[in-house]
């Protein structure tokens, strides 16, 4: 699986995780095959699809905005992703 070498980064700072087989891609934003299935997570899942309605994005950006909010709220990712399921936190 490929994710992008920033999110890498970040990750591995934040968590001093990296997964191993993951090999960074050109592409700016994480793989979200690679994210869940890292994660395992089927509410991060779940909120991905419902951010993909709210804002009309490709899954990969909207898994950004999801990690990136988290991230920016200092939150861990599965409360935001039950937030945005719940419809307490919704992106436009």
């Amino acid at each position: 699986m490929q994710c992008s070498k920033p999110f890498l980064e970040r990750w591995a700072a934040r968590t001093g995780i990296v997964p191993s087989g993951v090999q960074p891609r050109s592409s700016s934003g994480p793989s979200l095959t690679w994210i869940v299935a890292f994660h395992g997570d089927s509410e991060v899942h779940q909120a991905t699809g419902v951010i993909i309605a709210q804002t009309h994005t490709d899954p990969d950006q909207a898994l950004q905005r999801l990690v990136d909010y988290a991230e920016s709220t200092g939150q861990p990712l599965d409360a935001v992703a039950a937030d945005v399921i719940a419809r307490r936190t919704t992106f436009s």
